[in-house]
């Protein structure tokens, strides 16, 4: 996120309203261009008397965005469904074993990014911040237009009792084309319903090194995905977006033709091995040696 060498962290679980601040400002500094809000970590660790969905309104989204605002920073909200799913690892065992609830843990966890969206459709910031963006990342697509018809019925039906204002006349759906960024890996369904958005705000992402990523196939499995989308848009959601929100040109620094996957899979020659290797056996691999006491300096050379 950052050119710098070094960067800075927003921990999400201290509950300081002052703190969020003074770190977008001093990543402003080292020429950063977003931050990222893990919220699935921040969740986790909440009171269970704390309505869960109202703590982005009560801690992030109070915090953040006058700093942001002043920074033209993007922030980025991570749906990591906060270490959900992994039992703590026993010293006799090699992997970590998956708790019973894991299956449900990672099917529903686009659920994560459906109450921040529902946060961010409603807050009252917008009023203040007009200039505002955020993005949704790991976290899918496909159920966001069912989402924002939700929150038009919801504001036509029952805004008489929730006296909603909305921020500069913007419907919910029309704040969420213009300021709320979207990301998904390989939902053929959000492919499927694009028409229902606004490209210029549609990212893809490959979620290296995490296990829902397509490395290292990320290229062919997004040639597939994307058949029959137009040039243009497959080059907007592809790098374009990403580049203009994030104010990041890396043509400035190696020409277009380098960047392709093509280019830079020649160059990586010496990262051949890992490529061969699946990522499930990488980490098996990894924590097995960790767990003996080896390096696994090997692995990556």
């Amino acid at each position: 996120m950052t050119r710098a060498s070094k960067g800075d962290a927003i921990d999400p679980h201290e509950w300081d309203d002052v703190e969020p601040v003074r770190a977008t400002d001093r990543t402003s500094t080292l020429d950063s261009f977003a931050g990222i809000v893990a919220t699935g970590a921040l969740l986790a660790r909440l009171p269970l008397k704390v309505p869960r969905p109202l703590v982005r309104v009560s801690l992030w989204l109070i915090a953040l965005p006058r700093a942001q605002e002043d920074t033209g920073q993007t922030e980025a909200f991570e749906e990591d469904g906060g270490g959900e799913g992994v039992d703590e690892v026993a010293p006799e065992k090699e992997m970590p074993a998956a708790a019973p609830s894991a299956p449900v843990a990672m099917s529903l966890s686009s659920v994560m990014s459906i109450y921040t969206l529902g946060d961010l459709l409603w807050s009252p910031l917008w009023q203040r911040f007009p200039s505002l963006r955020f993005a949704l990342t790991e976290g899918d697509i496909g159920w966001i237009p069912y989402f924002l018809w939700r929150a038009e019925h919801t504001l036509d039906r029952h805004n008489g009792w929730m006296q909603h204002e909305p921020p500069q006349g913007l419907s919910p759906t029309q704040l969420f084309h213009e300021r709320i960024l979207c990301c998904f890996i390989a939902d053929r369904i959000g492919v499927k319903l694009l028409d229902e958005f606004n490209v210029d705000n549609v990212c893809w992402e490959s979620d290296y090194p995490h296990s829902d990523s397509s490395w290292p196939h990320a290229p062919e499995r997004l040639e597939v995905l994307l058949a029959g989308v137009p040039d243009d848009t497959v080059a907007k959601i592809t790098h374009e977006n990403a580049m203009r929100h994030y104010s990041f040109d890396p043509f400035a620094i190696r020409s277009q033709e380098q960047c392709t996957a093509g280019a830079l899979r020649a160059e990586a020659k010496a990262c051949k091995k890992i490529q061969q290797l699946s990522v499930a056996r990488l980490l098996g691999e990894a924590i097995k040696r960790i767990h003996h006491g080896d390096s696994i300096s090997s692995l990556f050379i």
